[in-house]
């Protein structure tokens, strides 16, 4: 994460970060020593397939999403000769936060972000952390059914 903002009047977390996705596709091996030991191939947002995985209680309106409805933008992929496939792109989120200010200035904050594909089940797509991590910074993640993807995010007021 890069950037975390809670409006409290509105009830919506931005966070602005960078996303780490990785997946295998079999259509894009290659043998290296038949192309003279190359190893990786870098393509263009709309060259190949990506996961359509989306903030589920997104709090941003779909046109401010882009026209193909991700908060992940258009950056290129790195594609290595065993078909796997590195996506790490910019993303401006912003999700719904139930905001509960009855101790304020003491309050902690609790807010989901809750990931996962609009059209592919948990057979289909398995979402979980990047290189099997538990935690994201001493932030729990939590593992839904059906392909979601829980970011807990707890923000606790310093004073």
């Amino acid at each position: 994460m890069i950037h975390v903002d809670l409006e409290e009047r509105t009830s919506v977390l931005s966070v602005d970060a960078w996303m780490r996705l990785k997946w295998k596709d079999d259509h894009l091996k290659w043998d290296s020593e038949e192309y003279g030991g190359l190893k990786t191939v870098h393509f263009g947002a709309s060259e190949i397939w990506r996961p359509d995985i989306q903030l589920y209680n997104s709090a941003s309106p779909p046109a401010a999403q882009g026209n193909d409805s991700s908060a992940f933008g258009h950056t290129h992929f790195v594609v290595s000769s065993d078909g796997s496939v590195l996506w790490v792109p910019p993303a401006k989120l912003e999700a719904y936060c139930k905001v509960l200010l009855r101790q304020w200035p003491l309050d902690s904050q609790s807010c989901p972000l809750k990931f996962g594909s609009w059209t592919s089940h948990g057979e289909q797509i398995d979402l979980e952390l990047y290189m099997g991590l538990e935690k994201v910074r001493n932030k729990e993640v939590f593992f839904l059914p059906l392909l979601r993807l829980l970011y807990l995010l707890l923000l606790l007021l310093q004073l």
